[in-house]
């Protein structure tokens, strides 16, 4: 992208997204990604339709599992992985919510809104 329409797009005042491709070759498994996302986020849309808003996310997460199961979608959940870099090995394990069909990655998130009356 260049300086101009980068310039041109911070001027915007509503919230941008910039979303940056590299040029190259596709990582192998981004076809069958792009195909899973619509299902993923119906499913998402589906649980929220269901349970409301307001529960904790592990509450989420379960009932996620089991939407995208009923959607005859392979994913586990909290699986530990061991990340490698250059020889290094990161020796905490990381955790993830969601991984479906072994190649995208859900995070449930619940949001909770406080609204304070002010006394005047």
């Amino acid at each position: 992208m260049n300086r101009s329409k980068q310039r041109e797009q911070r001027k915007n005042k509503g919230n941008v997204c910039f979303i940056l491709l590299k040029s190259g070759p596709m990582h192998p498994l981004y076809q069958k990604a792009a195909g899973l996302t619509e299902a993923i986020i119906a499913a998402a849309i589906e649980v929220h339709r269901d349970k409301g808003p307001g529960l904790i996310e592990s509450i989420y997460e379960w009932c996620m599992l089991k939407e995208l199961g009923l959607r005859g979608l392979g994913c586990i959940s909290q699986k530990m992985v061991v990340i490698e870099y250059k020889g290094f090995t990161r020796e905490e394990p990381l955790r993830f919510d969601v991984l479906v069909e072994g190649c995208v990655l859900a995070e449930a998130i619940a949001r909770f809104c406080q609204f304070t009356r002010l006394s005047s």
